[in-house]
């Protein structure tokens, strides 16, 4: 029923054209079921259906058969009709468009390409307005709007505020007369509406427009004008505003709907431009998804670890080719099956992993290992990652599966334990091959060395025997030597060795090394050219060790020095630290082999006569001791034939306390006779050390294996037992512990005189309950030293 807002709107549809008509009315059908469409094609008879009632609103083409567009809005403003009309106009018929609106016309709309759809909107937009119009007042409930109104004239400025406020209270209306104040009102913000006369003193409406439009300014205009303006309130529509109206007898009653319309449709405009902006950017962020998803494709299709989603069951749902040729089954014969069902080899281990997931409990790289379809019956393994995977309620839905094959890690992991394992085999063989050649060695040494100290004591009656107790002493010290640089390289190059740190005087190290390099520099006629920088020079190390260092490299420099040839010992300091240098004019160092000099073993080439001799283990261990001591070591060749030279560098230190005194160690002996027990299965060892002994005034008895020592000692009550370890029958160890288990024998001294001389050797000797170690082959005044310190106790 006309007039009936909750009913269908009833439009009478003026048109002569049949496929314009047509095409209208297929497009409300299609698309706009609560428009009912009339259609007349003549003037008169769009007339004759008006009086009789029954439309909301006329579409009227501008040119029918027997009369214009124009003309019916005369007639109808005669018969007094008040229906909204709305004209179609062809396009750009503006001078019409303008003439149909002073006539009356609610809008019209030009006949373009998209006026179909825009034509639903103006009929709605008519029909309110001319219900509104019918309604004596607004709803006190509409929300509140700002209308700024730019208006010359205070009459009309009065008449229309008051008019207003009576009729639209929920319009509040700004004053202002000019355009300049309006700019600025409108930069404050909250205003809904410009109300604009088209003739203002400083520009137009239009002008304005423009200026506000320029500067950003979102606000819709309604653009009032008197009449004659048409064209220019047309341009002000092109420019931009809303809507214009002509002061004519109506526009009082006109304005506050015009106002709400416009309003609206600025509203609506901004509404319909945040919804394109969002579908902008729902669609631009759909296109980043689907990148995102083709990216993510890629990388599991192509990643070089095995990758699955599966579900909430456990079941496959996505497999990527490399997962795929892990477990030998295609990626399509994963879907839809179970761990157990592809894998039931690894199922075991992985089942609990995949519930754990599902639980929400990531779990991150685990090893696992089993048979898989890809490798029947061989053991594989592999190391997993389980992600738990969640909807956007953050509820586990599924699980993400990471794979890695580590099987040839783990291979190589354990081809490097057993090498390890043999390595470590072979360096215990080599300890323990060091420490008995060292203990098989020592043996012999010992009683020779014994017995040149004897025939020293009782002293050389003509030169051939001096000469020869010189051979023999010098020869013997380079054996012993060469079994503590065998042993000192084992121990060093494990970490087993003990540096007794004072600070040492460096002329101390050069005079003690040349001292012991003397006879063999004197042998080969060598020149030895001296050069030390005075004042002290004071570096914190072992003086022991460090002398080794230095005799090392001058033993070398002799050795490889032909003879009467000139080795050059120079000490300095430079840069906070002792320089040590020691040069020869020998057979220096081939390129080949300067760069590992310092290695262990490294040897160059020499003749078969092996004149040169070397166990290669020299320079090793002048490295590793100096860098004990925070020091450097370098060499320089400038090749075979012209000599080398070997730098040292160590720290200085400023002097703490006393230094290491330049004079040889006091010799002390017992103060009296004491009964000495020699236990020692060498019968020539033992019987040197009886006739040393006894030479010294001591009552000595001699036991050459295990047990007779025990039975000797019980009867004999020895105050010191001299004890071989290495015994028949029973060892040394043995032997120590019975003895001080004998009546009257418990604090008995006992000093172990052995060839065997690692760390291990010496607390285990501690542990038997040994006062002493002494390590073969041994000088008297060491001997002899050790019973007078078991005399006053100062060993105990």
């Amino acid at each position: 029923m006309a007039g009936d807002p909750s009913g269908p709107i009833r439009v009478l549809y003026a048109e002569d054209d049949s496929s314009d008509a047509d095409l209208t009315r297929e497009y409300f059908g299609a698309h706009e079921p609560d428009f009912e469409i009339d259609l007349v094609q003549t003037g008169e008879d769009c007339l004759a259906r008006l009086q009789q009632g029954g439309h909301d609103v006329l579409l009227l083409d501008h040119h029918l058969p027997d009369m214009g567009g124009p003309d019916v809005l005369r007639r109808l403003g005669e018969l007094a009709l008040r229906v909204p009309v709305v004209v179609t106009t062809s396009v750009g018929a503006e001078t019409l468009a303008v003439q149909v609106l002073r006539l009356g016309a609610s809008d019209y709309v030009s006949k373009d390409g998209e006026y179909l759809a825009r034509l639903p909107g103006v009929l709605r937009s008519a029909v309110a307005d001319s219900r509104a119009r019918r309604e004596p007042r607004y709803p006190e409930a509409r929300p509140q709007r700002c209308v700024l109104y730019l208006e010359h004239h205070r009459a009309d400025i009065d008449l229309t505020t008051t008019h207003l406020a009576d009729v639209a209270p929920h319009l509040r209306v700004e004053a202002v007369p000019s355009a300049a104040a309006a700019l600025a009102r409108l930069h404050e913000g909250d205003v809904d509406l410009v109300l604009a006369d088209l003739r203002l003193p400083e520009m137009t409406a239009f002008e304005l427009l423009h200026e506000a439009r320029r500067r950003g300014l979102d606000v819709p205009f309604l653009v009032v004008t008197g009449g004659g303006d048409e064209t220019t309130a047309v341009a002000a529509l092109k420019l931009g505003a809303y809507d214009y109206l002509v002061k004519r007898d109506d526009y009082l009653t006109r304005l506050p709907y015009s106002i709400d319309h416009v309003i609206a449709r600025h509203q609506l405009a901004r509404a319909n431009r945040e919804l394109q902006r969002e579908l902008d950017e729902r669609h631009h962020l759909q296109q980043l998804t689907a990148q995102t998803l083709a990216l993510l494709e890629a990388l599991q299709k192509h990643a070089p670890i095995g990758i699955a989603f599966m579900d909430g069951e456990c079941r496959f749902q996505r497999v990527n080719d490399e997962l795929a040729a892990i477990n030998g089954l295609s990626a399509t014969a994963h879907v839809g099956r179970t761990i157990a069902d592809v894998l039931p080899g690894i199922s075991g281990h992985l089942d609990p992993l995949c519930r754990k997931a599902l639980g929400g409990v990531p779990v991150s790289k685990v090893e696992i290992n089993g048979t898989t379809p890809a490798s029947p019956g061989e053991v594989r393994h592999f190391n997993v990652s389980l992600y738990p995977i969640r909807d956007v309620g953050q509820a586990v839905v599924g699980v993400g599966l990471a794979v890695a094959e580590i099987t040839e890690r783990k291979r190589a992991e354990a081809a490097l334990r057993e090498h390890a394992a043999v390595m470590a085999d072979v360096a215990r063989q080599k300890d323990e091959f060091l420490a008995m050649l060292s203990h098989e060695l020592r043996n012999p040494l010992a009683p020779i060395r014994t017995a040149l100290d004897l025939l020293r004591r009782v002293g050389a009656t003509d030169d051939v025997s001096r000469n020869a107790h010189e051979v023999i002493g010098r020869q013997t010290t380079h054996m012993v030597r060469l079994l503590d640089d065998l042993l000192d390289v084992s121990r060093i190059t494990s970490g087993r060795v003990t540096l007794c740190i004072e600070p040492v005087n460096v002329h101390r190290i050069v005079a003690d090394a040349v001292d012991t390099v003397r006879p063999l520099i004197a042998a080969r006629r060598h020149r030895l050219e001296t050069f030390v920088a005075a004042g002290p020079l004071i570096v914190e190390g072992d003086l022991t060790r460090l002398v080794q260092v230095l005799v090392n490299l001058l033993n070398n420099a002799a050795k490889y020095t032909d003879e009467a040839g000139t080795i050059r010992l120079s000490v300095t300091s430079d840069g906070g630290c002792a320089v040590l240098r020691v040069a020869d004019s020998g057979a220096g160092i081939s390129e080949r082999l300067l760069p590992k000099i310092f290695d262990l073993f490294t040897q160059d080439e020499r003749a078969l006569d092996r004149a040169q001799g070397g166990l290669g283990v020299g320079l090793t261990l002048v490295k590793r001791i100096t860098e004990l001591h925070n020091g450097t070591v370098e060499a320089y060749s400038g090749g075979r034939g012209h000599g080398s030279t070997f730098t040292i560098r160590l720290p200085l230190q400023s002097p703490r306390g006393a230094l290491s005194p330049l004079t040889a160690p006091v010799l002390r002996v017992p103060s009296r006779s004491m009964r000495c027990l020699v236990v020692e299965d060498n019968v020539d060892a033992a019987r040197m050390l009886e006739l040393a002994l006894s030479l010294e005034g001591h009552q000595v008895r001699v036991a050459f294996d295990g047990r007779d020592a025990v039975d000797l000692a019980a009867d004999f009550q020895p105050e010191a037992i001299i004890l071989d370890i290495g015994l028949p029958r029973m060892n040394g160890y043995d032997v120590a512990r019975a003895v001080r288990a004998l009546p009257g024998l418990g604090r008995v001294f006992i000093v172990g005189v052995t060839g065997y001389g690692q760390a291990a050797d010496y607390g285990q000797s501690q542990e038997a309950g040994f006062d002493a170690h002494l390590v073969k082959p041994i000088e008297i005044e060491t001997l002899l030293n050790a019973l007078a310190a078991g005399e006053d106790g100062s060993l105990r």
